[in-house]
């Protein structure tokens, strides 16, 4: 995966010790507290047809064939997104998913994941959106990722390292230099492609702010 691009992680409170959830034979989530069983929230099923459904549009635009094209990309997606979704501690997040404010941040991903051909790029989105999911709404962090969504795709391989190259001199010169060096060997991957880097990538990244003049 890509170091240079820019991952929000931010922390859930873990359920309480006398809850367990489980998902039962036809994919809707339940939760088991103090013996009884309750259904609540959306299901996998749901997110499926959500997916399709903030898809609908553009499908109704292509071409035969490259609708063959982008339903395989959408079942992709699907996969990848609801396998994500199963290891999130919290599973009350997926009910974000009925808002209109989140349905639009979902379109934005899966019309960018199926625009590239980069498969770092896809997991990356992925990972983007559950984030999304996790985080308080109007928060810098909702801000950053819903920006992030759109503008991580249109970046180049180079451009991506040269941002982390960037990240990690910073963090570095603040003070914070013994999170650089427990990952040196890995960090050492950012330096891979700067040779390739262009006049007319730093001209893109002044262009969207992501560096300064």
């Amino acid at each position: 995966m890509i170091l240079g691009k820019i991952r929000l992680i931010t922390e859930w409170d873990m359920l309480g010790n006398n809850k367990q959830e489980i998902a039962n034979v036809n994919n809707s989530l339940v939760q088991q507290a103090n013996g009884d069983i309750n259904n609540y929230g959306l299901g996998y099923n749901d997110v499926k047809e959500i997916c399709r459904d903030v898809l609908r549009q553009e499908l109704a635009i292509v071409t035969k064939e490259a609708t063959n094209t982008l339903n395989q990309e959408i079942s992709t997606f699907e996969n990848q997104f609801i396998n994500r979704l199963e290891k999130l501690e919290n599973p009350h997040v997926i009910d974000k998913l009925k808002t209109p404010k989140l349905q639009f941040v979902l379109h934005d991903t899966m019309k960018e994941f199926a625009k590239t051909d980069n498969l770092d790029t896809k997991e990356e989105l992925v990972e983007l959106l559950i984030e999304r999911l996790k985080i308080n709404e109007h928060s810098t962090e909702q801000i950053l990722i819903d920006d992030a969504i759109k503008i991580i795709p249109k970046l180049s391989l180079a451009a991506s390292y040269f941002l982390g190259a960037l990240t990690q001199r910073k963090v570095a010169s603040q003070g914070y230099a013994f999170i650089v060096n427990d990952s040196l060997k890995t960090q050492a991957a950012l330096y891979e492609h700067l040779d390739e880097l262009t006049n007319l990538d730093i001209l893109y990244l002044k262009k969207t702010n992501l560096i300064c003049n």
